[in-house]
């Protein structure tokens, strides 16, 4: 294949590339292997994976600090601190001391 596939067609790249490997795996002997793309292609996949969780962990501490905070004060909407459920904390350990 041409050496300039990866620059033009990466899907095309990856599935010779695919093939290439799995004759390589079954034996055979196999020369055309992009070995310095594959290692690049490898390796950046893994920090994109990495960088995609380190992310999501983000959006789900702030969602939860989100909620913690919602949790400590009423809705400021007229009326919804009457049909409020919570308490704030602090306020009941006020009262029994």
């Amino acid at each position: 294949m041409p050496d300039d596939l990866y620059d033009r067609d990466a899907l095309a790249w990856s599935e010779h590339q695919a093939t290439l490997l799995r004759r390589a795996a079954s034996g055979e002997q196999v020369n055309d292997i992009d070995w310095a793309h594959v290692f690049e292609e490898i390796e950046g996949g893994g920090l994109s994976e990495l960088h995609g969780v380190q992310s999501d962990l983000g959006q789900i501490l702030v969602h939860l600090l989100k909620l913690m905070a919602g949790l400590r004060s009423p809705p400021a909407a007229i009326g919804a601190a009457r049909s409020w459920p919570f308490k704030p904390r602090h306020n009941d350990a006020l009262r029994r001391r």
